[in-house]
């Protein structure tokens, strides 16, 4: 058995923690999900990895403008993540992402997105949540769209993956 795949284990969206470091870096060093999810196609090295992570595990602020979640299983496992990014409190919106290592296809994206969607509407009074998604990135877009995103737009060419331009797709969600 595989102890990054969930067995019908209940999740949570938990703090990083120091131990999660090996696996965070494996999984940022996977070039297709770099690419895709990520957003960069270049390697990281341990030490940005370590720095990205001690930025989360220390980092308090009263009004943060990203926030991070480890989605761990009650074995205490890390499957993946999400985060809110680019909050803005003042006009009440965001940008959700989520990333999910080895636990794709089983149910999990969707339980952990809805859990960081609670936790933008109700804790911090969101209106609105959007989702960049590269158009090859099919099983993303039908996540979002299983969630009831909209599409909201395209951004043309803003991608280029393996010497090919790709558009971003725009979905939002309100509340």
């Amino acid at each position: 058995m595989n102890k990054n795949r969930p067995q019908h284990e209940d999740i949570s969206l938990d703090a990083f923690r120091s131990t999660d470091l090996e696996l965070l870096n494996s999984w940022q060093n996977q070039s297709q999900d770099r690419q895709l999810a990520l957003g960069f196609s270049f390697p990281v090295s341990d030490t940005s990895t370590r720095d990205w992570l001690d930025s989360r595990l220390h980092k308090l602020e009263k009004f943060p403008t990203s926030v991070y979640w480890a989605i761990r299983g009650t074995s205490g496992n890390l499957f993946g993540y999400t985060v809110l990014s680019s909050i803005d409190y003042l006009n009440a919106n965001a940008e959700v992402g989520i990333y999910l290592g080895l636990s794709r296809n089983s149910g999990l994206g969707s339980k952990a997105l809805e859990m960081t969607l609670q936790k933008a509407f109700n804790q911090f009074h969101l209106h609105k949540v959007t989702a960049r998604i590269v158009d090859s990135n099919k099983p993303a877009i039908a996540l979002f769209t299983k969630l009831n995103f909209e599409p909201e737009g395209e951004l043309v060419e803003q991608i280029k993956l393996n010497d090919i331009w790709h558009n971003l797709l725009l979905f939002a969600k309100k509340n």
